[in-house]
């Protein structure tokens, strides 16, 4: 929790929260696979002839991306 806690904008409370619904690390092969696990991925809507974009697929874990979320509102503050 040592280098969790130390990003700036997060706390001890949503460092735990964070691995809590994490997990281990180790088990994804790579951050993309991390970042479909937290639903922080891009949605694509695409057909022959049209590709469109959107926000977040949100379709991972609920509580991982909220705490991802209110992180990210802690540091835009500080900044």
């Amino acid at each position: 929790m040592g280098v969790t806690s130390s990003v700036p904008g997060i706390g001890r409370i949503l460092a735990a929260q964070i691995l809590g619904r994490l997990g281990d690390p180790g088990r994804f092969r790579c951050l993309a696979a991390a970042r479909a696990y937290s639903g922080l991925i891009p949605r694509q809507n695409s057909s022959g002839r049209s590709s469109a974009g959107g926000g977040p697929s949100k379709k991972g874990d609920a509580c991982l991306r909220e705490a991802l979320f209110l992180a990210a509102n802690q540091v835009r503050r500080f900044d």
